[in-house]
Parts: structure tokens; sequence; C-alpha cells
């Protein structure tokens, strides 16, 4: 990149043809299958499978009705498991919405305001303290810069940037602590450091939880069980009593059906999806329901890097100044979030207030 156009940034041509080439500056998420595959992906517990077996073979013997209790039975069960997850989608699709990323940048000599995901590759970032940096770029200025990467690495110091060889690069996700300076943009989207990590993440077996592994031995072994309970009876019944084979296979039958709890899926995915409700009204979020017994499985959390796990943002609670106890509301760094009141007056400090100290006007 030469010096002019170092200085006025990217023609509005040159990054529309970037655009073209390099894609939006957007992570990739994992597309979520249809609507009705979810919904029949209800289906695969090998419990609901041995119900819509004892569905199948109550119809053929002409047990209408236990037939429909328990074809009922199963589609409730899919059906709150279905709508719980289709729940849990749409809040997080909504907290997206939330988020409307901007990027200040340099094109034809102009500042301007841009959507994130319309950087490319060479366009100028203008940074400043408190921004959010929305893509990995190489510094060509900086003044006392330092970048919270707590997001990324862990560490909660800043860290201070220059402009030498292995400390001038931002990264995506990253924030300006304090400072100021102007970058070009290197990567973008899934080329970034943060999109490489959104891209181990996505591709990462997803392993079932401690309930998921019981119910499937519970089910094998409920399966096993009852059929050979059956053929027991079916064996004693037509080749020891010679009974009619009619009335012996449907006497086996009968016993398998009646030995299958139908219930048991039922009830374990409402205790699950009300314990999903309990955890949406703490703002806690839960994509499946299993998740929820996983976490009260978990005895012991090991952890490093506490900016790994929260947004790495103190938040003053309380001040006390004189007679005077104000309380701070509100999360964060942003400033349009909470309010400061008085709480309560005339404190007893551990010092003595004199006539004589004066008092401050404060507007709330």
């Amino acid at each position: 990149m030469n010096r002019e156009t170092q200085e006025n940034g990217l023609s509005h041509a040159t990054a529309a043809q970037r655009l073209e080439k390099y894609g939006l500056n957007e992570l990739v998420i994992k597309r979520a299958s249809p609507l009705i595959f979810q919904f029949f992906a209800e289906f695969k517990d090998i419990l609901v499978i041995i119900l819509l077996v004892a569905v199948v073979i109550a119809f053929t013997t002409g047990d209408t009705s236990d037939a429909l209790i328990i074809l009922f039975i199963v589609i409730l069960n899919a059906a709150i498991g279905f709508i719980q997850k289709y729940k849990a989608e749409k809040a997080v699709e909504a907290l997206k919405k939330l988020i409307s990323p901007k990027a200040r940048v340099v094109r034809e000599g102009i500042e301007t305001e841009i959507e994130a995901k319309y950087l490319v590759p060479g366009d100028m970032l203008i940074l400043a303290e408190g921004d959010h940096i929305n893509a990995d770029a190489r510094l060509i200025e900086e003044y006392e810069l330092t970048v919270s990467e707590a997001v990324l690495t862990g560490e909660s110091t800043p860290i201070k940037k220059y402009l030498s060889e292995h400390k001038n690069t931002v990264f995506m996700g990253t924030m300006v602590a304090s400072g100021k300076g102007k970058a070009i943009v290197i990567h973008t989207g899934m080329n970034t450091m943060f999109g490489k990590i959104a891209h181990l993440t996505t591709s990462t077996k997803k392993d079932k939880s401690p309930l998921e592994k019981e119910l499937k031995k519970i089910g094998v072994f409920v399966g096993e069980i009852t059929l050979a309970i059956s053929a027991i009876l079916f064996a004693l019944g037509y080749f020891w009593q010679e009974k009619p084979f009619a009335e012996t296979f449907l006497f086996a039958i009968a016993v398998a059906v009646a030995a299958v709890p139908e219930g048991l899926p039922a009830t374990i995915t409402v205790a699950l999806a009300l314990g999903v409700q309990r955890l949406a009204k703490k703002n806690a979020i839960s994509k499946q329901l299993s998740s929820v017994e996983t976490l009260g499985a978990t005895t012991v959390i090991c952890s490093d890097k506490t900016g790994t796990l929260t947004k790495n943002e103190m938040t003053v609670r309380e001040i006390l100044i004189n007679e005077y106890d104000f309380e701070v509301t509100g999360a964060g760094y942003n400033p349009n979030d909470g309010d400061l009141r008085i709480k309560k007056t005339d404190l007893h400090l551990s010092r003595k207030t004199k006539p004589e100290d004066p008092i401050h006007d404060f507007k709330i």
C-alpha cells in the first residue's frame, strides 16, 4: 500500500471489489437444521424408539386405546422439547440483534462510520478509547494505545501496543482501553484470530450429557429385559401350555407394552423444561434441555483467566461522600445503562464531620 493510499484510505470502488472477493466481515455460524428436522430429532432417544415400536405393535394387535395413549405421550414429549429449544434459539437471536457493531474508517480521505460487516482488508480503522475492534489490523499510528484482550487471551491487564514488529497487531473482539491510533485491516471474518477460535468451537464434537448417557443405558436395559420376558412368556404359553399361537403372541406383546415406562421421557422433559425456565428468569439462556442436568451434576469448576469468563468490566455500585451515600445501578461500561441516586444521608463515618466542612451539591 503506497503512502497516498495509506493516508486517504481505500476508494469505494476498491472496497466494493474486496468485499466481493473476501466476503462480509462476519463469523460463519453453522446453520440450524430446518424446523421439521429439529422436531423429528426429538424421536431419536432409545426410550422413545421403544415406545414407537410398542405403538405399532399395539395397533397391529388391535389395542387401539393403549396405542393412542402412548402415541400422545410420545408426541407431547417431543413437542415440549422442541418448543423449549425453539424459544431458546429465538432468545439467542434476539440478543444478537441488540448488537449493531460499527467501525470508523477512512475512505477516499473522509472519515466515516460503517457497519463492521462491510470492513475489508486494506481499510484504515480509526481507534479511540472504548472502541471495539472489529477486525485484525496492523497499527500505523498509535498514541499511548492500550488494548484489552481479555476476550481473546484471558489476560485482564490491558496490553500496550507499539509500532514495532510483533506488538503492532490488534485483533477482532478486543477493545481499546486507552489512547488512540490508526490501523490497516489485514484479516476479516473467519480469517481473523477470533474467527479461527469460532471455527474450533463449532467443529468440536458434541458429547452427550450424563443424563442422556444414563437414559440410553436405561433404554437398552428395558428393551433387553422386555424382549427376554416376552420371549419366555411366549415360549411357555405356546410350547409348554400349548395355547393357541395368536393368544400367546398377543399376551406376550401386551406384557412388553406394559413393561415400557411410557411416562418416563415426558416426565424428564417436563422437569428439564421447568429448570430451563428458572434459569431464564436468572438471565441464563440454555439452548439444550440436557444442559440443565449437566450444570446440576457439576461439582467443581476449575478456571483460570477471569477475563475469559466475564466481560472484564468493573462497575461502581456505591459512592460514599461525607454524609451522602450514593447508589449506582447498571452494569458494564454502557453510559446509557443505570442511574445515580441518593441511598441515604447522615452517615456515621469513621471520622467526625466538622461543622465547617463544606457540603457539596450534587445533581442527580
